[in-house]
């Protein structure tokens, strides 16, 4: 694995570390998921295991109720366990499989030959989120984001089936989706108690906010994961590398530089939009600082959590 130390830790400096007391009941109940899953194989059981995918949940919503993290834990596992199930199969066929999450998650009925676990977990995570009060616009919204989320998952798969390196930008397109920032984006009003309003989700500030901290958010992965994910045309890294003609070490350092000024940027956006734009807007600022712990959670979950992009399988 590459050394951490490559991301600038002094850009954190001004921020506490924060994650939920719950983290170590959340770690447990997903295992408990994994290891009550019967279609799992046992490396997937093993891979899965070593996550620690609750305590990601406890970092992006710190100051969550344990119930609403719950759900949050659901999401997370739907989007790990998904990832590994489909990592390698043609763009039609996912389509297909797509349709159907789609469908259950609009709380719409399949067919009992249609269900699966994922199935299963969607329509868990559909009644939870109604239980909780959600409007019908924002559940609206939700489905719209995990739509996203699967289709940038259908965009990956020319480019892993073929081996072939992406263009940087159609990389930052494809991943911004397949990344799935934009439901964890959504589930910030859900434990924060709010509702964003169209006017305020399209305000320019709010955008260029959410698109800075995506790319920052799979940035980092790339970096921390590329030893573990050699061979992966589907990281910015390689992309660097290849594009640039340039050696690895050298693609690794403009990766780095990459991430560190669109970490200020971000950092100075927020600073400008919670102290003046947004001063007197509580839901916005809640939903602002709510990505900005998801971006430093995404980090130090990576970092000192997660056995997941170690070199150990």
């Amino acid at each position: 694995m590459l050394p951490v130390t490559i991301l600038d830790p002094k850009l954190f400096n001004h921020f506490s570390d924060l994650i939920s007391p719950h983290w170590k009941n959340l770690d447990e109940t997903i295992i408990n998921w994994i290891n009550a899953n019967p279609r799992l194989t046992a490396e997937h059981r093993k891979k899965l295991s070593k996550g620690c995918f609750g305590s990601l949940i406890a970092r992006f919503y710190p100051s969550a109720s344990y119930p609403h993290l719950i759900t949050a834990c659901r999401v997370m596992l739907f989007f790990f366990i998904n990832d590994d199930n489909y990592h390698l199969h043609e763009e039609e066929e996912l389509r297909a499989v797509h349709q159907r999450f789609i469908t259950v998650l609009s709380g719409e009925e399949i067919t009992e030959e249609e269900q699966d676990e994922l199935c299963a977990m969607l329509q868990d995570i559909r009644m939870e989120l109604e239980i909780f009060n959600r409007s019908d616009t924002w559940l609206k919204r939700f489905v719209a984001s995990m739509d996203l989320y699967l289709e940038g998952v259908r965009m990956e798969a020319p480019f892993r089936l073929a081996t072939r390196v992406p263009a940087l930008g159609a990389y930052f397109e494809i991943r911004g989706r397949s990344i799935g920032t934009d439901v964890c984006y959504d589930l910030i009003e859900f434990v924060e108690n709010i509702e964003m309003t169209p006017e305020q989700l399209q305000h320019p500030t709010v955008q260029e906010f959410k698109q800075l901290a995506t790319s920052i958010i799979f940035l980092d992965n790339d970096l921390i994961s590329m030893e573990k994910e050699t061979g992966d045309v589907l990281n910015a890294v390689i992309i660097m590398k290849h594009t640039n003609a340039t050696s690895e070490e050298q693609a690794v350092q403009d990766v780095i530089e990459l991430r560190n000024a669109l970490l200020s940027r971000f950092e100075n956006l927020l600073l400008i939009a919670v102290n003046a734009e947004f001063r007197r807007n509580e839901a916005v600022r809640k939903y602002m600082y709510g990505i900005r712990k998801m971006v430093l959670g995404n980090y130090c979950w990576q970092c000192l959590d997660t056995g997941r992009y170690t070199g150990e399988n």
